[in-house]
């Protein structure tokens, strides 16, 4: 997952990351930092140690659009997964493409 972020590094288009009304603006935005950490700590009702899993993103950039962080968030998770291949994000940035699957992540969670 750190590795497919680091992908996002730099200054692109993100048409394929936000929502449908942020196409009528300016989607370029520059990512100058991606991070994707996790950590096993026990968390209190889950007894299973996948389920406690914590997956920490972090993005530094010039600004986001509605939902991109989200998006990111939900496409990584789907590579962590191993149900998406490593490029996705890559695939995504060069197409410009969001439609498919593209689960957000929630945003309870931000």
């Amino acid at each position: 997952m750190h590795h497919a972020a680091q992908s996002l590094v730099g200054k692109y288009e993100f048409t394929g990351f936000c929502t449908a009304g942020a196409h009528g603006s300016c989607t370029i935005r520059e990512i100058f930092e991606a991070e994707v950490t996790c950590s096993w700590n026990p968390m209190p009702g889950f007894s299973d140690p996948e389920e406690s899993q914590l997956v920490r993103v972090r993005l530094r950039g010039s600004g986001f659009l509605k939902h991109m962080v989200r998006r990111i968030s939900g496409r990584l998770k789907r590579i962590g997964e191993r149900h998406l291949p490593v490029n996705a994000l890559t695939a995504t940035l060069e197409s410009g493409d969001s439609e498919g699957s593209f689960p957000k992540a929630p945003a309870s969670g931000l």
